[in-house]
């Protein structure tokens, strides 16, 4: 059977479809480590589940046993981890290390690739998507397409939710942010975000900016 490169539609409606990376956090202190579910993308989606919300998670994690916790985690609150989702060998991992005097370091292994999905003749209400995904080739094509796809058929929220040590060079990761910026309803963005993106303006005349470029709302 011909595949289109498009993973089939998901069995039920959804309210919000979350785009992005799901990842174990390793932290590593002077009393030991532990490791705890995370990613932005995966985090949005566990608290829109336990909200009640209709909430559906399209990922790109291992099928190790990193996995398997964070496909249990998402269950666990009611969240619908779509197909494809599981497509890695290894699993995403983020180590933050902590000294003795609290300062800390971080280290990533990331790996992110996804398949636009075919949603059916029903979008969500609501497509998030934003993170490391949205930049970290090659998924971040994935992402655009979707959001091209969905565009004026749903509401679009962006959340860049920046990392500089994985986006490449400043102007790079400006260009990738624009062009998904004119794809969405709202774009939020942590005032370290904004000075990032955007070092010689006013936080105003960044909010101003999203704006002339298409989005409806901008959040610092």
């Amino acid at each position: 059977m011909h595949n289109n490169g498009k993973q089939n539609p998901p069995e039920q409606v959804m309210d919000v479809l979350v785009i992005g990376e799901a990842l174990i956090d390793i932290v590593t202190t002077p009393e030991g480590t532990s490791e705890h579910p995370g990613g932005s993308p995966a985090n949005v989606a566990y608290g829109l589940a336990r909200l009640g919300v209709s909430t559906g998670l399209l990922t790109s994690m291992g099928t190790d046993r990193r996995g398997d916790a964070l496909e249990e985690h998402l269950a666990g609150a009611g969240v619908t981890l779509l197909p494809g989702s599981r497509s890695l060998e290894r699993t995403s991992t983020a180590t933050g290390t902590i000294a003795p005097d609290g300062s800390a370091s971080y280290a990533f292994d990331i790996s992110w690739d996804v398949e636009p999905l075919d949603l059916g003749p029903t979008p969500p209400r609501v497509v998030h998507a934003g993170s490391i995904s949205s930049f970290l080739s090659p998924g971040a094509g994935g992402v655009k397409a979707m959001l091209q796809q969905l565009r004026g058929e749903c509401i679009i929220t962006y959340d860049p939710n920046i990392r500089p040590a994985l986006l490449g060079t400043h102007a790079e990761a400006r260009q990738t942010f624009e062009e998904l910026v004119q794809l969405a309803s709202v774009v939020k963005l942590s005032d370290e975000d904004a000075e990032w993106l955007y070092p010689k303006k006013a936080l105003e005349e960044t909010a101003t900016h999203i704006l002339d470029l298409g989005a409806q709302l901008a959040v610092i």
